[in-house]
């Protein structure tokens, strides 16, 4: 663990902030300190934002269970020997159900 938790860094927890994004039509930075992670439109201009890049779930090394929003400890090993052990910040992936309820439906499926 830091001694000091830098909320973008990722490595011993998920990043808990979006890293502000510079817009490409106004060249204005925008912070995301309102919560809205998702926002893809610039707050200053209305021009479309860089996409935010996710990771893949992976298997975690250092849990041995998959992991949503891997951090830095996903390509870790436990010590030598130690059973693999427990994350507080695991995210655990969808199950198939609750994956097909997050897609968005087309207009014969409405």
């Amino acid at each position: 663990m830091c001694l000091t938790c830098n909320p973008y860094c990722g490595r011993c927890h998920p990043p808990r902030k979006r890293r502000p994004v510079q817009c490409p039509d106004c060249g204005a930075t925008n912070a995301f300190e309102d919560g809205n992670l998702a926002r893809t439109e610039c707050s200053f201009c209305g021009g479309r934002l860089p996409e935010v890049r996710t990771q893949p779930t992976v298997r975690c090394r250092y849990t041995g269970l998959l992991c949503s929003e891997p951090c830095g400890r996903a390509k870790e090993s436990p010590p030598k020997g130690a059973a693999p052990a427990h994350c507080e910040e695991r995210v655990a992936p969808l199950d198939a159900a609750a994956f097909a309820k997050t897609l968005r439906h087309g207009p014969s499926e409405g």
